[in-house]
């Protein structure tokens, strides 16, 4: 566990909602039930957001870098404060997509996630925060239409690509891609 990258205290402070509370809590101690239970919701401030528990760690610290750290924020052209349309590569579960939308909710985003898991939970934090203006893709980006093999850690889905790990035995799952242009 990476407790020392999640800052628990600040995501308490984040929800007024018991169970989230207890959820966040169950994540800390390293209690959550990560056979027998789907993806599940907490409301961190104004939004709901699905993570799965398997990867709760490892999206609270991204959720934490989005919404506290703000180290993406600090290259303006990658702030999306003035943009009139992102395409957000990599979306993973859309923490980037609800920060941006937060601070610029006209922006137009297209959202491209390759990863079924994340891919569905990029869905479900769009559709329960009624996100406008938004279009979702479940491709990966390539310079044509195709499927590629990617692999990535069921842990942290946000860390994947083809052939990344070498031999190593992770998850593979066949994608479809979409040509940049076509976007």
């Amino acid at each position: 566990m990476r407790e020392n990258d999640v800052d628990f205290d600040w995501l308490y402070k984040q929800t007024e909602d018991e169970s989230t509370k207890q959820l966040i809590s169950l994540i800390k101690e390293d209690k959550i039930d990560i056979e027998n239970k789907g993806p599940f919701q907490l409301q961190l401030g104004k939004y709901k957001i699905h993570i799965t528990p398997l990867g709760a760690i490892c999206s609270l610290d991204i959720y934490q870098e989005h919404f506290k750290v703000n180290e993406h924020r600090k290259l303006d052209t990658f702030s999306g404060k003035d943009a009139q349309v992102i395409i957000d590569i990599g979306a993973h579960e859309g923490f980037y997509l609800l920060r941006t939308k937060d601070l610029n909710p006209e922006c137009a985003i297209i959202a491209v996630e390759p990863i079924p898991i994340s891919f569905k939970l990029l869905e479900k934090n769009v559709k329960e925060n009624n996100l406008k203006n938004v279009i979702l893709e479940n491709k990966a980006i390539a310079q044509n239409v195709k499927k590629i093999t990617l692999e990535y850690v069921k842990e942290n889905t946000a860390l994947s690509g083809a052939r990344l790990f070498g031999d190593r035995d992770y998850y593979l799952d066949k994608i479809k891609t979409i040509d940049i242009g076509a976007i």
